[in-house]
């Protein structure tokens, strides 16, 4: 009964279209994956990588087993270039998360796994803290369809598709969101934070001891350890329970966080950035650098650049834009001043645009759109992935296998089905929420504009999960916009060539849709198809093309004929 109320009252707010071969994410957790997402990892001295075929590999320190069980022509621990983690058969991974020396992964199956260090039972299976090599189901999470994981220093976090979030491991600065009874310092078994489980809760994330929680308003709730203020609290307080960031700290809604052990961030709805906790390496970006503790809210003015994803370390933060641009701010080398800059400035000239973006303990990462991955930071372990241990990097380096070649994350496919689901109060006011969504239709070369087969059709998939006929009082109506003033939708290659194309209820229609037109509308759930229509005698230049698609949708209500 509890989880129904707690489904109805949550039924729909969030339209987000993510429609990228780049898979450029914008952190929403209650999206359905239907096939892997390239993403990277990083735990202290050790990177995973998550590639497009739901493989994982990884390089670095494996002395508690976080990088499998594996056969390395190296010797000692360290592993300096990617090695391939050996999964269970028939399971991919559909999404990674690195502690301190740990790993969780959710799987195709629906399950999540874990291996590395167990002392304190963040792995959530009862084996006398016994280490593990090998990827083991958290049995106490099957049949809950969790959508999402975070793993922090020997502690973890799980988040069900109902909004519920459950802890294990490590509590002894209350990281797991209660108190455990009779001086028991760590579980290893599951427990959901009750605490929150009055709000529908879409992301988690972990840091070292501290943790936070943001639910489908963008509210966001803390608790953990309160060291270096970065909760926004006094050092002499440390939570026992969950408790939401204060409106006196920010009223924008929260779209993403990332928490390291000297300082968090907030990435808000309208672009800019909050922080708290220490500046002393120039972390927030703001042209200043501040070794005094506070607890005031400091807002990063980002909008200009369209950030879609943040990641923090503990002497930097790292910023995502949507056009695949990587900024950065804070020292790349741990300790080191004059790897520092105080305001957020490009990863290196000429850097290829990326996909995804990782930062912890004293490393950065990111995955490119095309295939490659870069790391800098700390080499202390081979955790570069450049074949090396020791010299620390502050300009990326590509990560490489034995051979010497690339490391290939490998490319997603061209077109894919993403579908999307909606959530929001009931009852609601009208909605009317623009979202960019973007779309790769990969190589595309010129035809003769004699031939009749010339056009090219790209297909892709809006569906709906959840709205279960709005109370038989309202619909959800999705309607097109338009990418830019002139109203014309258009790809665009790396160079700026533009490319018209159209858009398309059906792939034989002849009447494309212009803006304002009504894509569909839901009452229940369901999907819709619609097609990308290129002319391709009208290409000028050959080349991969991404394009922009504009989407807003409403709330409203249903006219019943008497």
């Amino acid at each position: 009964m509890r989880h129904y109320v707690k489904r109805a009252l949550c039924l729909l707010v969030s339209l987000s279209i993510l429609l990228t071969l780049a898979s450029i994410l914008t952190v929403s957790t209650t999206a359905v994956i239907d096939s892997p997402e390239p993403m990277i990892a990083i735990g202290d001295k050790f990177m995973i990588v998550q590639t497009a075929s739901g493989e994982i590999w990884g390089w670095g320190d494996n002395a508690s087993g976080v990088l499998g069980n594996v056969s390395s022509p190296e010797t000692g621990t360290n592993i300096t270039s990617p090695t391939k983690i050996d999964l269970p058969n028939g399971v991919t991974s559909v999404s990674i998360s690195a502690g301190t020396d740990h790993v969780l992964m959710l799987g195709s199956d629906g399950n999540v796994y874990a291996w590395g260090n167990n002392e304190y039972g963040q792995l959530g299976v009862d084996n006398d803290g016994l280490p593990l090599s090998v990827p083991t189901c958290v049995t106490e999470l099957e049949g809950k369809n969790m959508i999402a994981i975070a793993a922090g220093q020997r502690f973890s976090l799980a988040l069900s598709d109902a909004g519920d979030v459950y802890s294990f491991g490590l509590g002894d600065k209350l990281q797991l969101g209660y108190e455990l009874a009779g001086g028991v310092t760590h579980s290893a078994t599951p427990s959901q934070i009750l605490d929150l489980d009055t709000v529908f809760i879409t992301q988690i994330s972990a840091g070292i001891a501290s943790l936070s929680a943001t639910d489908i308003d963008g509210k966001t709730y803390l608790w953990g350890s309160t060291q270096n203020y970065l909760l926004g609290t006094d050092n002499q307080s440390t939570p026992a329970a969950p408790f939401a960031l204060p409106s006196t700290k920010t009223t924008t809604p929260i779209v993403a966080t990332s928490l390291s052990s000297t300082h968090s961030a907030f990435l808000q709805s309208d672009g800019t950035v909050g922080f708290m906790g220490l500046n002393n390496y120039g972390q927030y970006g703001n042209g200043t650098t501040n070794t005094n503790l506070s607890t005031a809210f400091k807002v990063t003015d980002t909008s200009a650049l369209g950030i879609c994803s943040i990641a923090t370390s503990e002497q930097q933060t790292v910023l995502l834009s949507r056009d695949g641009t990587v900024y950065t701010a804070g020292a790349r080398i741990p300790n080191d001043e004059s790897s520092a800059g105080n305001t957020f400035a490009t990863l290196f000239e000429n850097a290829p645009a990326a996909t995804a973006i990782a930062a912890g303990y004293q490393n950065g990462a990111m995955l490119a759109q095309d295939g490659s991955v870069w790391t800098w930071g700390d080499n202390s372990r081979g955790q570069l992935g450049n074949g090396s241990v020791g010299e620390s990097k502050a300009v990326p380096v590509k990560v490489c296998k034995h051979n010497g070649s690339n490391f290939d994350i490998g490319q997603a496919p061209t077109i894919k089905e993403v579908p999307l689901k909606f959530k929001t109060s009931v009852p609601a006011p009208t909605y009317a929420i623009v979202i960019p969504s973007t779309i790769n239709v990969g190589e595309l070369r010129q035809t003769d504009a004699t031939d009749p087969d010339r056009n090219s059709f790209t297909k892709f998939t809006v569906s709906a999960q959840d709205v279960a006929n709005l109370y038989g009082e309202k619909e959800i109506q999705i309607s097109v916009s338009t990418k830019n003033e002139n109203g014309v939708f258009s790809l665009q290659d790396g160079n700026g060539n533009v490319l018209p194309f159209d858009l398309l209820t059906t792939q034989d229609s002849q009447t494309p849709m212009s803006s304002g037109d009504i894509l569909t509308s839901f009452t229940e759930d369901g999907s819709v198809d619609a097609w990308i229509r290129i002319d391709q005698s009208k290409i000028t230049k050959s080349g991969i093309y991404n394009g922009v698609l504009v989407f807003s949708y409403s709330l409203n209500d249903i006219n019943e004929e008497e």
